[in-house]
């Protein structure tokens, strides 16, 4: 007990190894800071891509450079998917790169693993009853403001609100970004180009026309996420297979799988049910977790983390060293001390452990100020963003980069347990470095000035 009493008095005596507490506290803050904002940003990213794209994509886009013409039969590859154990539902869409009128520009980003295109919209056509079972499409709708939000959720491609939409528009729901940046409301008109589907023999004969048509904005929609917010749209299916004139109706079939099945086995199973298609087809039908369309994506995110932790840990070193020198200081200022608790018959191990005890109050008192510093500041991360913002005349987060308008955090307890370990690790080492200088004095020499 008399170890930590000394350990606790030299600590308030010396304030230099503050310095240390203070450096332990600044590392551990940072490090729980930068892991809880990544972990944040991956959970909220897995949040919406299962939202938006739900667990599994069955990918249905027929193969023309392989086999010209050949299409398969989404509504028959629906139903064996949905008959499949661990399936809880399944949706076919139409996806489809639209091109804005030449006025309209949406603003260019280049996000993490991301990039939008000023002038083109990503239309996804779904078919509402389906679309709601399998992603949070009903979700994102009650998200957008009330002066932009459908007026009916169960029929959000109506257009009896709107009287004076032109013969064959096409009901479109934009993303809410998007509706802000090209100044558009309900009820305003939009006129959209793609390029229709066709083989090789016909682009030989005919060459290629763009396919225009005229779409009516019935609301908008938002996931939370910057760039799906900013290039998404979603259109009847049916009427964007019109309007694209496409030769299939469905470029992929969205899979929700049942709580607690595993991805990865459900994925092995559907690509056995489906086989039978990819012999009538001639290709085999690419089937994709979240995870594995998300891979390089997540892989950036977590190679930035580590990287970040790895230059963070850099001030629980210097923590270290400091503490080092700051304990060689007090040696030399505590001889006397060390010399009289030899002559009272301690040893050297135990007077070297009373300081190896100071670096551990060291480095507990600064890991326990980092801890609840680094919540702290992790909890209100955004308010003290926007201070900064409004001091400086700028924004440090970019949500065209990060996705995100606000900052997500998310506390991970194992990378957080982690990081203090490696703390404890680092700074107990250089404080029995320190202590080893004890071990080896003389008594004699220390007393002998005395």
């Amino acid at each position: 007990m008399y170890r930590w009493v000394l350990a606790w008095r030299w600590l308030k005596s010396l304030p230099i190894l503050w310095v240390s507490v203070v450096g332990v506290l600044l590392g551990v803050a940072s490090i729980l800071v930068v892991d809880s904002i990544f972990h944040g940003v991956t959970q909220e990213l897995a949040r919406i891509w299962r939202g938006s794209a739900s667990d599994i994509t069955v990918q249905t886009l027929p193969a023309l450079a392989r086999t010209p013409g050949a299409t398969l039969p989404t509504d028959a590859m629906v139903r064996t998917i949905v008959a499949t154990e661990g399936v809880a539902g399944a949706a076919p869409r139409l996806r489809r790169p639209c091109v804005l009128p030449p006025g309209m520009k949406l603003p260019e980003v280049i996000a993490i693993g991301a990039i939008s295109r000023r002038s083109v919209l990503d239309v996804l056509g779904v078919d509402v009853a389906a679309e709601d079972a399998v992603s949070d499409f009903q979700a994102y709708l009650a998200a957008a403001p009330e002066q932009r939000r459908v007026r009916d959720p169960a029929r959000p491609f109506d257009l009896a609100p709107f009287p004076a939409a032109p013969a064959g528009a096409v009901p479109l729901l934009i993303g809410e970004r998007c509706a802000q940046e090209l100044h558009l409301e309900r009820g305003s008109l939009l006129e959209l180009m793609t390029i229709p589907d066709v083989d090789d023999q016909t682009v030989r004969e005919q060459g290629v026309a763009a396919q225009a048509g005229r779409f009516v904005v019935v609301g908008t929609f938002a996931t939370g996420s910057f760039i799906e917010d900013l290039t998404r749209a979603y259109a009847p299916r049916g009427d964007l297979v019109r309007f694209a004139a496409t030769l299939s109706p469905s470029t992929e079939i969205a899979v929700k799988a049942a709580a607690g099945v595993d991805l990865d086995a459900l994925c092995a199973t559907l690509r056995t049910r489906l086989a039978p298609y990819d012999l009538e087809s001639g290709f085999e039908t690419p089937i994709l977790t979240w995870e594995m369309k998300a891979s390089e994506v997540l892989s950036a995110i977590d190679n930035q983390r580590g990287v970040l932790d790895l230059c963070l840990f850099f001030i629980v070193i210097v923590a270290g060293f400091n503490l080092l020198v700051s304990i060689h200081l007090l040696v030399t200022e505590k001889l006397r001390d060390v010399g009289t608790l030899a002559a009272l018959g301690g040893s050297a191990l135990g007077i070297a452990s009373i300081f190896t005890a100071l670096g551990v109050l060291v480095t507990v008192i600064g890991a326990l100020l980092g801890l609840v510093a680094g919540a702290l500041l992790a909890h209100n991360i955004n308010a003290v963003h926007d201070a900064l913002s409004r001091w400086t005349g700028g924004r440090l987060w970019d949500p065209g980069v990060y996705f995100f308008e606000e900052i997500p955090v998310a506390f991970q307890p194992e990378l957080i347990g982690l990081a203090v370990a490696a703390t404890f690790a680092v700074t107990l080492l250089f404080a029995f470095l320190a202590s080893l200088r004890v071990a080896r004095l003389d008594p004699v020499e220390t007393l002998r000035h005395e």
